[in-house]
């Protein structure tokens, strides 16, 4: 049986985004860690699931702000 540690692959994904109208940008370094292949899931598919992550997180924590503010 393999180990997991070996089974893991850890992709990158670099954000860059620039506020337009006071011109500050922000950079965001994100490493996703799967066991996928390149095959089984490419670079697209991976930030997919990143952003489908992060908007499920961002629904939750909206809806706790307006509950208890």
């Amino acid at each position: 049986m393999r180990s997991a540690l070996t089974a893991t692959r850890s992709p990158q994904i670099v954000r860059r985004r620039r506020v337009v109208t006071t011109g500050e940008a922000t950079l965001e370094r994100v490493y996703a860690v799967t066991g996928l292949t390149s095959e089984q899931a490419d670079a697209a598919k991976i930030a997919r699931r990143v952003r489908d992550h992060w908007g499920i997180e961002n629904k939750i924590h909206q809806v706790r702000d307006t509950t208890y503010a």
